[in-house]
């Protein structure tokens, strides 16, 4: 894979990809809702380890 497990893209900083991708199997028909649950949980780890940033989750 290009990124790590919360998306972002090895061998550069402060680049990240929130998408689909990230998914390794099948999440169903419509997988909207579970992408945007796991793009805001990577953001919220980011945040916190990339940034320092205080976020729960």
């Amino acid at each position: 894979m290009a990124t790590d497990e919360v998306g972002r893209v090895k061998g550069h900083k402060n680049i990240y990809v929130q998408d689909g991708a990230l998914i390794l199997g099948s999440a169903g028909v419509n997988p909207y809702v579970f992408i945007t649950g796991l793009a805001e949980r990577n953001m919220a780890r980011i945040l916190r380890e990339d940034f320092g940033q205080g976020v729960g989750v």
